[in-house]
């Protein structure tokens, strides 16, 4: 879900409008508008955004991913945020579908780690022979 359908669905709920918005952002509408539909838009203004909605503003980061152990590439896990009922079933599947593929690219590095140690030891099998 992009920033703007975020804001939007937050103010439908609160019936409230976007030059409402961005008069307490202390932004001109249009120049709102488009920062809100090209992700462009300032910590600052993000921050009066939700003092002004009255939400946390990670209401505006829904789905994040965080890594539990840098450096171990395959502890990826998906985080949803405690608001995530602003997340609609597109990004339900979207999930869905990284999860899935996040496993599959777990099976791959297994097998491409496994080529590795095979490889590793005919190198040395090579080495030994030459000697």
């Amino acid at each position: 879900m992009s920033l703007k359908e975020i804001v939007d669905a937050i103010l439908k709920e609160k019936k409230l409008t976007k030059g409402w918005l961005a008069d307490k952002v202390k932004m001109k509408p249009d120049g709102f508008r488009l920062a809100l539909a090209k992700h462009s838009i300032k910590f600052n203004e993000l921050s009066r955004m939700a003092e002004a909605l009255e939400v946390s503003p990670s209401i505006f980061f829904p789905v994040t991913l965080k890594s539990y152990d840098d450096k171990n590439l395959n502890n990826y896990v998906l985080a949803a945020d405690e608001n995530a009922h602003y997340i609609d079933d597109f990004n339900k599947n979207e999930i869905s579908t990284i999860k899935f593929q996040n496993k599959k690219l777990k099976e791959e590095v297994l097998i491409l780690k496994e080529q590795l140690h095979d490889k590793s030891k005919i190198i040395k099998l090579l080495e030994e022979k030459s000697k």
